[in-house]
């Protein structure tokens, strides 16, 4: 069950602006209606977006997914401070990616995944990761991708570029 995390401020809150609204993660939450149960009760929507260039993470009372985004509605808002993504630094992260290669997917880490922003860790998560693709860069392996680098966004690593595959693993392993 979701909890307001009551040590994080929503002074910040937005709840108008002139500025373009960017929607840049969205999901439900749902808990069981009683214990052992499979019936769910809907809880809340989480968002993560961006206004004037500062990304926000809140909660919405309704389903976002049958109902439009409402600014006015929001509700536990955080701010998210740049700084969840690590500096660049070269000889970790290697050459950034500028251009998306054809075909390319790009893997980042989900905001909605991290409750609060004190334990928050993407930081971590992308630098971990920059580290097993230098390993296997070093040490190919058939059934492993490698990364064609990071994407960088005002000097902090936001993700990767990987080669897109031709199928899902479910498709693979349905076609065996």
């Amino acid at each position: 069950m979701a909890t307001k995390n009551s040590s994080e401020k929503s002074s910040d809150k937005p709840t108008s602006t002139e500025g373009e609204i960017e929607m840049l993660e969205k999901t439900e939450c749902f808990e069981p209606v009683e214990e052992e149960s499979f019936e769910l009760r809907f809880i809340n929507s989480k968002v993560v977006y961006k206004v004037d260039g500062q990304v926000y993470k809140a909660t919405l009372p309704y389903h976002i997914f049958k109902q439009k985004f409402d600014i006015t509605q929001v509700q536990d808002v955080v701010p998210v401070p740049p700084d969840v993504f690590p500096q660049y630094d070269e000889d970790l992260f290697g050459e950034p990616v500028r251009t998306p290669p054809d075909g390319g997917y790009f893997k980042r880490p989900s905001m909605l995944s991290f409750y609060t922003v004190e334990s928050c860790k993407i930081d971590q998560v992308i630098v971990d990761e920059a580290r097993v693709f230098k390993e296997l860069l070093k040490k190919p392996h058939d059934n492993l991708l490698t990364s064609f680098g990071c994407a960088v966004k005002d000097d902090r690593v936001i993700g990767f570029w990987l080669p897109k595959l031709e199928c899902t693993l479910d498709k693979m392993l349905e076609n065996e």
